[in-house]
């Protein structure tokens, strides 16, 4: 990953234009997004996340490499540097992810707790991501469509005990 270059006066007149401030506080960009729907800026004929160039400003960091970025809003296209947190990239242990799936805390606080993103922590409790892993603290998954239900209809999971 290339260094998060350090923004000039004439780059942000060029970036600033594009955000639109929400009554919520977000900055939600105008411009040109990639094909995930993260919003670009060129800079010396490179292509960069907007969001990461102003968290970076903001929090006084000249580079956020091997770091991921996490909207903390609902908003999409959010390049507010106050509405981003930095995590690290992670690999979850299985007792982890099993823990994960037997707690009743909420994602954030299960986040905090194993310093991840709530996001990731949503994907684990659906099964998105560390499918593979099961065991007896681990909540069942839901089962596929049966005979006799309608489509789109699971069969009851209880959670256990």
């Amino acid at each position: 990953m290339r260094p998060t270059p350090i923004l000039t006066p004439s780059d942000l007149k060029r970036i600033l234009p594009r955000l639109r401030v929400t009554s919520t506080g977000c900055m939600v960009w105008t411009g040109a997004t990639n094909p995930v729907g993260l919003p670009l800026v060129t800079i010396k004929n490179e292509n960069y996340v907007v969001t990461r160039l102003l968290y970076a400003r903001a929090h006084g960091r000249t580079s956020v490499d091997n770091k991921k970025l996490v909207r903390t809003c609902g908003t999409p296209l959010c390049a507010n540097p106050n509405h981003h947190e930095l995590t690290q990239w992670r690999k979850l242990a299985d007792d982890e992810v099993r823990v994960i799936r037997s707690s009743r805390l909420t994602t954030r606080e299960l986040g905090t707790m194993f310093g991840v993103s709530h996001e990731l922590i949503k994907r684990v409790l659906r099964n998105h991501t560390y499918a593979d892993v099961s065991g007896p603290d681990a909540l069942p998954r839901k089962v596929g469509r049966q005979k006799g239900t309608k489509h789109g209809q699971y069969r009851k999971v209880l959670r256990p005990a």
